[in-house]
């Protein structure tokens, strides 16, 4: 079995907080109003899992410019 990493996790959280931006911007219209409103709480809900864990998700730092 795979062993989780930092880098396995960030890619999904990425993903859930394109995903709700882009659903909040194309919903932005009067008819679309509750969805909209619940895209943004997606959005908000992926910043506070995020920075609860970020102490555990942080990436090793290789320098400037990716270790070049």
């Amino acid at each position: 079995m795979p062993r989780l990493n930092a880098r396995s996790l960030l890619r999904p959280w990425h993903a859930v907080l394109a995903g709700g931006f882009l659903v909040a911007w194309a919903t932005g219209d009067e008819d679309y109003y509750s969805m909209h409103v619940f895209a943004g709480y997606v959005v908000l809900a992926a910043i506070a899992v995020r920075l609860a864990a970020a102490p555990a998700l942080r990436l090793p730092r290789k320098g400037w410019f990716g270790g070049l």
